[in-house]
């Protein structure tokens, strides 16, 4: 679902999945001129395209811990000290990010910073219990020295 304040846009999954950045690409709303201008201003489409081309090399579908990595994606560009390309996934902006399992109940959250953390399982059913699933661990990139080689470039938040 897309929604602004007055309008509100269904999107249908083409196959198994559904990627979505931070623009509209619905008919109600794709062509909304705030929307058209946000797109031409951000990294949006750009990180669409980015997470359609990392997941058309899967073609089983993703596995949790290549949601992961394809979330934490510091794209292939120029990096900043080690950092995210401005039109990866992850430009090392987000709190966290959060990978689905819709039949089995279960949301793997990921710890800061950045989404670099370990992504932990939750049920939906039952947020005390502990699911016996598998957690993705930390991002090398958190530990090996590339974090905090980026933090003294840009400072905690990021830009």
């Amino acid at each position: 679902m897309e929604k602004t304040p007055a309008r509100m846009g269904i999107r249908k999954t083409e196959g198994e999945r559904i990627v979505c950045a931070n623009h509209f690409i619905t008919k109600e709303l794709a062509g909304d001129p705030k929307n058209l201008k946000y797109m031409a201003s951000s990294s949006s489409v750009a990180r669409q395209k980015r997470a359609e081309a990392l997941l058309a090399l899967l073609p089983k579908g993703p596995d949790i811990f290549s949601a992961a990595a394809i979330l934490r994606d510091r794209g292939e560009g120029r990096k900043d000290a080690e950092g995210a390309d401005p039109m990866a996934i992850n430009t090392l902006v987000a709190t966290h990010s959060i990978i689905a399992d819709i039949t089995d109940g279960i949301l793997w959250v990921s710890a800061g910073p950045h989404q670099e953390g370990e992504y932990v399982p939750f049920s939906v059913k039952d947020f005390a219990a502990s699911p016996d699933k598998p957690r993705v661990p930390v991002d090398p990139f958190f530990w090996d020295g590339r974090y905090e080689r980026y933090v003294k470039a840009h400072g905690p938040a990021g830009y």
